[in-house]
């Protein structure tokens, strides 16, 4: 093997986990070794920014929960994601034939604001509503009562990018 070849092939072999240097393609590639990064900086390889993303990318593919007892909002965000379903429950006895309206709206948009329950006398009811509504900059579950119950509570499910 010549020195040019020698040469050649030490600035393609795998470097040492986390080098800062920047000389070599080796160096800017890096390591399967090399710690995850999720910061931008001006050392890391390919490598520990790839394990960030897909860190970062299983971290947000878990879904999220909101909850809220009473009237009001059930989830109020600025962020980006999906809605993915709406649970809404009431239960007691009911007087004034209570009247429950849910309103959503997404990227300053209302998508929904309607009635969905009307509870008659005592007892219990629900109702699920399966979405896969697109935010880009907020979403917002509300929802409120008329009449008198003992209890409504509303679950909102929702992922965030």
């Amino acid at each position: 093997m010549s020195d040019k070849q020698g040469g050649i092939l030490a600035r393609i072999s795998v470097p040492t986990a986390d080098i800062a240097d920047n000389i070599n393609t080796r160096d800017v590639v890096g390591n399967k070794e090399d710690a995850l990064v999720s910061a931008v900086g001006t050392t890391k390889s390919l490598m520990a920014y790839i394990k960030g993303l897909i860190q970062r990318e299983a971290q947000l593919a878990v879904p999220k929960t909101g909850y809220k007892s009473g009237d009001g909002d059930c989830v109020n965000i600025t962020d980006k994601g999906v809605l993915t379903g709406v649970s809404l429950f009431m239960r007691g006895e009911a007087t004034g034939t209570p009247i429950v309206t849910l309103a959503i709206t997404i990227d300053g948009t209302s998508i929904l604001n309607s009635v969905v329950m009307k509870m008659y006398g005592e007892g219990t009811g629900s109702i699920s509503i399966p979405f896969n509504h697109r935010f880009n900059t907020s979403l917002r579950v509300a929802f409120s009562h008329s009449g008198t119950l003992n209890e409504l509570y509303c679950v909102s499910s929702y992922t965030t990018d």
